[in-house]
């Protein structure tokens, strides 16, 4: 899966050694969720509505809990009716974030729908802004806009895996993916090498584009142009070395993906320094403290991407498993005043997330 949504099908309690999270603090959880006054919640994908209409869904499969999936239906039709033509495209509050969940929604059997005829008039919106706000004439753009662009782009490849997408609306997305590529290479921008103080898939820049750069080779569109945009970016990447652990293996693992395109001899003996003496479980207790636990910036975005890459080791997950159950998060959830609780709730950037990555991957 891309990076714009990742989130599994299958219930799987984890129980290491009986470690779990508790299902009081769970169902806690969810109670002070469902109630809240859904129109005053955020709408996007990592901290709003969307996200949670995805967690509640998931919720509702393993117990056929119907008053999850009813919650989860408001959820979603309360998203669907504050879209409006002013709210920005970006992965995390906007648009992209949005059209991420319901097409997981649809892929996933949650909701039924052909996603060519539900997503179109979001489709459209994200490609009039990507080519009228972001592909103008002006060289700098910043780390942020840099990144819109990546992610918007990531969704557009997802939609170009649908089969049944028109002739017409191929060829749109992949000239807007052009485009894309063709911004982010002209583009003056000093930070397009910066590292996030935390593990993230989704800020940290060069992977994130790598990734994106994976999609269009694998999409087969575009691929005498990419060979050229790895030539430009050889050096930088080469030349780097990232400060965070949990960093490197990212690195390492985008490079690589690319690589089997690409072919590059520097790229390989890079990619084998960037694995050198990168310890999994070393990297758990050192990159991640013990409140860093969320999909976008902590140990279930961490276990996600391992899980994906074929890294996850028995020890591995269970290390992960006893940081989960045992931080001080749940605690301070439990003690905190009801204001401050909302602070907890979204699917990438709050508990919920935590939850499904630990409960029903």
């Amino acid at each position: 899966m891309d990076s714009s949504f990742r989130i599994g099908k299958k219930k799987c309690i984890v129980r290491m050694k009986n470690i779990e999270i508790n299902t009081a603090v769970i169902e806690q959880f969810n109670i002070f969720v469902m109630q809240q006054d859904i129109e005053r919640l955020p709408i996007g994908l990592f901290e709003g509505k969307m996200g949670l209409a995805v967690y509640f869904y998931h919720q509702a499969r393993p117990g056929s809990k119907k008053r999850y999936k009813t919650f989860a239906g408001k959820l979603l039709d309360s998203t669907y009716e504050q879209i409006h033509s002013k709210l920005p495209v970006d992965l995390k509050l906007g648009l992209t974030g949005i059209c991420s969940g319901i097409l997981h929604l649809i892929e996933t059997g949650f909701v039924k729908g052909n996603p060519n005829f539900v997503l179109k008039d979001l489709d459209d919106k994200i490609i009039n802004t990507l080519y009228f706000s972001y592909f103008s004439d002006n060289q700098y753009i910043s780390s942020e806009e840099l990144k819109i662009i990546a992610h918007c782009s990531l969704y557009l490849c997802k939609r170009l895996t649908d089969n049944n997408l028109s002739k017409n609306e191929k060829h749109i997305f992949e000239q807007i993916v052009i485009r894309a590529v063709n911004k982010i290479e002209t583009a003056i921008s000093s930070e397009k090498m910066t590292e996030p103080w935390l593990f993230s898939r989704y800020d940290y820049f060069p992977a994130l584009y790598l990734e994106l750069i994976e999609k269009v080779y694998k999409l087969g569109f575009y691929s005498y142009k990419l060979d050229k945009v790895c030539d430009e970016w050889t050096e930088r990447l080469t030349s780097a070395l990232p400060t965070l652990k949990s960093h490197r293996l990212l690195m390492a693992a985008a490079m690589e993906k690319v690589n089997r395109f690409y072919k590059s001899g520097k790229w390989t003996e890079h990619i084998s320094l960037l694995k050198q003496s990168v310890d999994i479980e070393s990297v758990i207790n050192t990159d991640f403290r013990d409140k860093n636990l969320y999909i976008a910036d902590g140990l279930s975005g961490f276990y996600i991407f391992l899980q994906e890459n074929n890294l996850l080791t028995d020890s591995a997950k269970e290390l992960i498993s006893e940081k989960i159950a045992y931080s001080e998060i749940w605690n301070n959830f439990e003690a905190a005043p009801d204001n401050e609780k909302r602070g907890y709730i979204g699917l990438m950037s709050g508990l919920a997330g935590v939850i499904l990555t630990f409960h029903y991957k």
